[in-house]
């Protein structure tokens, strides 16, 4: 992988990006923290997903209603197997 000129060329192509980078990742990231520790209790740094309750949390209401859709869709799957199947019987039997 290291002698391979495709991965070098690839490489430098990155290096050259990166270093060319109109933000600073450094300078960026401290100007987060500043932020962060001049306003500290700003509602903007907390995520939202703190603020919700249990079910929106963990998205429950889609999983229950997901699990209760496809144990319809099964049952009725499962009912109209069992009457095709005894119909064939009946007329075969006919």
């Amino acid at each position: 992988m290291f002698t391979n000129p495709k991965y070098q060329e690839k490489a430098q192509e990155l290096l050259k990006i990166l270093s060319n980078h109109p933000i600073d990742p450094k300078v960026n990231l401290m100007k987060h923290l500043e932020f962060a520790i001049q306003f500290p209790n700003l509602r903007t740094q907390v995520p939202e997903i703190n603020q919700v309750g249990l079910i929106a949390h963990y998205y429950l209401d889609v999983v229950l209603f997901l699990a209760s859709s496809s144990a319809l869709a099964f049952y009725l799957l499962f009912k109209i197997f069992i009457r095709a199947k005894f119909s064939v019987r009946k007329t075969k039997t006919d």
